[in-house]
């Protein structure tokens, strides 16, 4: 999830495509320091950010730095579970906030643009996915001697 050079959610549709889904969202303008998701609370829509920065956390942990063209909370169009992480303005922006039940609404109809969308939902969430295994086996499956298992097993050792 990090933020790097990357294509812009946005620009990975079609003008049509983009079009529909802007005009379905509501813009949402936000100042350094509102806090646009709470981990834990009812998520029943996704940004787009068009400008500024945010920045996404579980606990105490960062998971990410977003910005310009960035996408967070794109889950809850696909599964009503409670947020997984709470995303923070760090400076004031614009984004385009888009619900499930239009989503749903969207799909329902058979708009191709909203199936363009699901496309595009599921090549982020599995780039997602797949960013989360390699963490995962760069630290468990692999560990580094001073990370993960093996590093904290050495410094419980040392610890007795």
């Amino acid at each position: 999830m990090a933020d790097r050079k990357h294509q812009s959610f946005l620009d990975s549709l079609s003008d049509l495509e983009r079009s529909s889904l802007l005009e379905r969202s509501e813009i949402r303008t936000f100042q350094s320091g509102e806090i646009l998701i709470v981990e834990g609370s009812v998520g029943d829509s996704m940004f787009v950010i068009a400008n500024g920065k945010l920045d996404v956390s579980r606990g105490d942990l960062n998971l990410a730095h977003l910005s310009d063209g960035s996408v967070v909370g794109e889950m809850a169009l696909l599964d009503p579970a409670p947020r997984s992480a709470s995303v923070i303005a760090t400076s004031a922006g614009k984004a385009y906030e888009l619900e499930r039940n239009t989503f749903i609404t969207m799909l329902d109809a058979g708009d191709p643009n909203a199936l363009a969308l699901l496309r595009l939902l599921t090549g982020t969430v599995c780039a997602r996915l797949g960013r989360v295994n390699k963490m995962v086996q760069d630290e468990v499956v692999k560990p580094e001697p001073e990370s993960g298992f093996k590093g904290l097993w050495k410094r419980i050792r040392s610890a007795l």
